[in-house]
């Protein structure tokens, strides 16, 4: 099977949305990252994030690279092909060989920060996974280097002109290499979720992701087969093979690039949800502003004061408490809207609860910091916060 024959115009395209989507994607993963993660804790992931970001630096370069190339086939055609030309031509395939397995470490980082919790089959398949990643990284890089010695024969323009793809053995060994790692990587997400819960919407959204990254294992087998086909029939390649060969490239990173980084992206999904007032039953886990009106001894109207929920609520019904002078605007169940676990942000005034009203509190949590915290109590008819 042939890959589409794509001319030095198409290719130009699809590098220059690659050199710009992966720096993009990379900076706006880490900027969530960066802010949602708390300071001094470390996990195994934060290798990820690094790995992350040599993968753009590196893509960056095999991105100038060909498109260098490109450029100056659009311009002069065959006759552009020069010591230049193939010098930049054999850089920016070492270059993406280690782009490829960098990449792989990334995703394998994130696995380890889940180690803890998953089952010895989930593990074993990692640190295999792991290890077949690890050794086979040198043997592949070191032949696709060292293939023609010495080294200046590929890009010589003499007799002795020399190139790693024209050779059906090398093509064989690293492709399957680089499938295989893929496939063992792609399996251990099926075995974390074979062993979770997800709603409809989860596994939705794990079969969208997971689709993506078919996409790149599918590009590298196209690109696996246009070599294989043209080692055998035309050596030393032509520009229509070397054409198709970069194109499927860019598509295979581009596609594991975006499956790496859109995880992170729910953030915002979430964030533009909050804005939206409802008054519907609240999700398994939600990030919600709610508004807490207290009650002075002597009645009227109150004050209010917000305070900031991150947590995941039980699935049953809540009543935004905004109820009228002197009620909470607790409805049905009093104890149905309470979540499990409270993270509240105040503002430093006291607030207390309404005499004679102590009676029966239940402390939902204590958010403490040297002494000091928002303490919220709810009784059977009021809400309150205390500073303790």
């Amino acid at each position: 099977m042939r890959g589409p024959a794509t001319n030095a115009r198409s290719l130009l395209a699809v590098l220059l949305a690659t050199g710009i989507l992966v720096p993009f994607l990379t900076a706006l993963r880490l900027f969530i990252i960066i802010r949602k993660t708390r300071i001094g804790k470390f996990s195994a992931a934060y290798f990820g994030e690094v790995f992350l970001v040599v993968v753009a630096v590196l893509n960056t370069v095999e991105t100038v690279l060909w498109f260098w190339n490109s450029w100056e086939e659009l311009n002069g055609g065959v006759d552009a092909i020069g010591v230049r030309y193939l010098q930049r031509a054999f850089w920016a395939s070492i270059t993406y060989t280690v782009h490829l397995w960098v990449l792989k470490g990334a995703f394998l980082s994130l696995y380890y920060d889940l180690v803890p919790t998953l089952n010895w089959k989930s593990r074993w398949l990692l640190y295999v996974t792991t290890g077949l990643t690890v050794l086979s990284f040198p043997g592949v890089l070191t032949g696709q280097a060292l293939f023609c010695r010495p080294i200046n024969r590929n890009w010589s323009m003499e007799s002795d002109f020399c190139t790693h793809i024209t050779s059906r053995t090398w093509i064989v060994a690293s492709s399957w290499a680089n499938i295989a790692t893929d496939l063992l990587i792609s399996a251990i997400p099926l075995c974390i979720i074979s062993t979770l819960k997800l709603s409809t919407r989860e596994r939705y959204g794990f079969i969208a992701i997971y689709g993506l990254c078919s996409l790149s294992i599918f590009a590298s087998i196209l690109r696996f087969s246009v070599l294989t086909h043209d080692a055998t029939t035309s050596p030393p390649p032509n520009l229509k093979t070397l054409h198709a060969v970069i194109f499927w490239s860019t598509i295979e990173v581009l596609c594991a690039h975006i499956c790496y980084c859109i995880p992170a992206f729910r953030v915002l999904v979430r964030k533009k949800k909050e804005r939206r007032p409802s008054n519907a039953a609240s999700e398994r886990c939600i990030e919600s502003r709610a508004t807490v009106r207290t009650t002075p001894v002597t009645g009227g109207g109150g004050e209010w004061f917000d305070y900031d929920i991150v947590s995941p609520l039980e699935e049953s019904p809540i009543t935004p408490l905004t109820g009228g002078s002197g009620e909470s605007g607790i409805r049905g169940d009093r104890r149905s809207w309470l979540p499990r676990r409270w993270s509240i942000r105040g503002p430093p005034e006291v607030r207390t609860v309404p005499a004679g009203l102590e009676r029966q509190p239940t402390t939902l949590d204590r958010n403490t910091s040297r002494g000091r915290g928002w303490t919220l109590v709810a009784t059977e008819d009021r809400v309150s916060a205390d500073l303790v």
